[in-house]
């Protein structure tokens, strides 16, 4: 089942994820931070975690997966903002 992501580097975004899955990982580049003209760190990725979050309509229930830092009030904001009528639906 393909599910909507939102907030966070895959806003909008719709992936195939197993049904009964809670939770999608995915690697974030961190970038070399150069101070004094030398390198501080290394490239590095860390994982950033988008977590199912079900709401109820009127007529059937929905499931789309929020960015790690957003509650249940962030995603109905970031739906109602980023609305499009009419958009295709895969």
């Amino acid at each position: 089942m393909k599910s909507l992501f939102v907030g966070g580097n895959h806003d909008g975004q719709r992936y195939a994820v197993e049904d009964g899955c809670t939770e999608v990982h995915f690697p974030v580049h961190e970038p070399v931070r150069v101070i004094d003209e030398r390198p501080k760190s290394t490239d590095t990725f860390r994982p950033v975690t988008y977590r199912s979050m079900k709401f109820r309509g009127n007529r059937d229930d929905f499931t789309v997966f929020a960015f790690e830092d957003f509650n249940a009030d962030d995603v109905m904001r970031a739906l109602l903002a980023n609305y499009v009528p009419d958009a295709p639906i895969d």
